[in-house]
């Protein structure tokens, strides 16, 4: 992930940031209100690290998958929609046959709740 998706979903990944880095609260996460040198500052002082360890420890979280709360955020949804195209085949068909599901010949229920 990148700087700008930890900033425009800067209170989704407290948990995620939580989770690496114990010492940091809530107060402290508000407080640094998404400044990458400011956090950095902040677990080096709250995990008792060098500016470079907590710089490093920083970059190294970032190299992981954006945090499932900032990744469903509705913020998200109309840059999910967006990409959706790109996992459809160019030549998809949205009638076409979809018998490797195995419901093709099963009648949808009009009130899903009793089919």
């Amino acid at each position: 992930m990148n700087w700008n998706d930890v900033t425009a979903n800067w209170p989704s990944v407290f948990p995620s940031l939580r989770a690496r880095f114990p010492e940091l609260t809530d107060d402290i996460l508000i407080a640094v209100d998404g400044r990458r040198p400011t956090l950095e500052a902040a677990i080096a002082n709250e995990q008792g690290m060098t500016p470079e360890d907590a710089r490093a420890a920083l970059a190294e979280w970032l190299e992981g998958p954006m945090p499932f709360d900032a990744r469903t955020h509705p913020a998200q949804n109309d840059e999910a929609i967006r990409n959706s195209g790109k996992y459809v085949p160019d030549q998809e068909d949205v009638y076409s046959d979809d018998a490797r599901f195995g419901d093709d010949d099963q009648v949808d229920s009009p009130d899903r709740r009793f089919g």
